[in-house]
């Protein structure tokens, strides 16, 4: 496992080097072996050598066609271009392999293909575009023109099979299947292709298969779930069926307690865990160092 933080990468992959992050973080694309990095301060994304060298840079602060304003996260689509997931514009941003400018998908709204507050993407092998409409409290989908072609949730509690609060990540399984974090629910709902839901997995507590807040999911080639859980500090493991199999926790970075942000797979098939490291002893609580 591959731990990430806004300090450092440590470097348990294979030609990549201790990395000093900042305030930015890394996304692999698993199948082409891409490596993607997201500044935060600087409202931008580039592709980037596992030496850190950029290939190409996109973006800025601002609401143009060119700026982000809080640059999410971003999922690479089959042809090798890139979504990028801009929150505080209500837009998903697709830029061409080379990293420039296609198209704008979305508008800030309720309505169909409007978006509120987006918080992750994920292709799946057809080109089709998943949105998680955050704020709206359903999944978006568009084809790869930005045609908005689908939608499936509505605000609901965890009482409520196929109602979401505040979805927050995605991702899809060996099957097709698509993986929705159901943040304010607690819990991992899974849908097929059509929406209509397979199973959910999840729950709300402090035991195994129990998160607090849940963030993403990361989904290996056998089915099995890796969730992240900032609010409890745990990344949570689940078979392809739904069984929790184990939880990572108490975990630590360089000495300090860490809280799991993020997860995902490297082209190697390991998975990596980007945190958010904290000194309790020196530093305020919530204080990144």
């Amino acid at each position: 496992v591959g731990l990430a933080s806004g300090c450092q990468l440590t470097a348990l992959i294979p030609g990549l080097d201790d990395l000093k992050l900042g305030d930015a973080h890394l996304v692999w694309d698993p199948k082409s072996g891409s490596l993607y990095r997201i500044f935060a301060a600087e409202q931008r994304v580039a592709k980037v050598t596992l030496s850190g060298d950029e290939e190409w840079s996109f973006g800025g602060p601002g609401q143009l066609s060119q700026n982000f304003s809080y640059a999410r996260n971003l999922a690479p689509a089959p042809d090798g271009s890139l979504y990028v997931v801009d929150c505080g514009n209500d837009r998903i941003v697709r830029l061409r392999p080379d990293g420039t400018l296609d198209r704008l998908i979305g508008a800030p709204g309720s309505g169909d293909g409007e978006i509120r507050s987006p918080q992750a993407v994920a292709v799946d092998a057809d080109g089709v575009l998943w949105v998680a409409d955050t704020h709206n409290h359903r999944v978006q989908s568009f084809d790869p023109d930005g045609v908005a072609i689908g939608s499936f949730g509505s605000l609901g509690d965890a009482g409520q099979a196929g109602t979401f609060n505040a979805p927050r990540g995605l991702a899809l399984d060996p099957d097709g299947n698509l993986h929705v974090v159901d943040g304010g629910n607690a819990r991992i709902q899974v849908f097929d292709p059509s929406g209509d839901l397979v199973r959910a997995y999840g729950s709300f507590g402090e035991d195994d298969g129990q998160h607090f807040f849940p963030r993403t999911v990361a989904v290996a080639p056998t089915g099995t779930a890796f969730v992240s859980d900032p609010a409890a500090g745990v990344v949570q493991v689940y078979d392809n069926a739904g069984t929790p199999l184990i939880r990572f926790d108490s975990l630590e970075f360089d000495g300090h307690l860490a809280s799991p942000l993020d997860v995902g797979f490297t082209d190697a098939g390991l998975l990596y865990v980007r945190i958010h490291a904290y000194d309790l002893g020196d530093a305020p609580e919530g204080e990144e160092v």
